[in-house]
């Protein structure tokens, strides 16, 4: 199982970041290619991913979500900096 949570989190990753290249190469701030990557990149997790590794009759115990949580801030506060970064610079 740990073989395919790293999966998820390098897909999750790669369709994260996608949407700010695509932004930088088109000089704008918010495109519709942005969300739209953003809308295909949720589908593939969902549909694709958690369809495939997760049933949906699976019962699962409660764990803490301290772990997952300091992963995703991890990720997401060096995009957040770099997104307000290049935004005040206009790099």
């Amino acid at each position: 199982m740990e073989k395919e949570a790293k999966k998820i989190l390098k897909t999750s990753i790669i369709l994260t970041i996608i949407p700010f290249f695509i932004a930088w190469l088109m000089e704008k701030e918010v495109s519709t290619y942005t969300l739209l990557t953003n809308i295909i990149g949720g589908l593939v997790l969902s549909e694709f991913y958690f369809g495939l590794y997760i049933s949906k009759e699976q019962i699962f115990e409660k764990k803490k979500i301290w772990k997952p949580l300091l992963i995703s801030l991890l990720i997401t506060i060096p995009l957040i900096a770099s997104a307000i970064y290049f935004a005040e610079n206009n790099l």
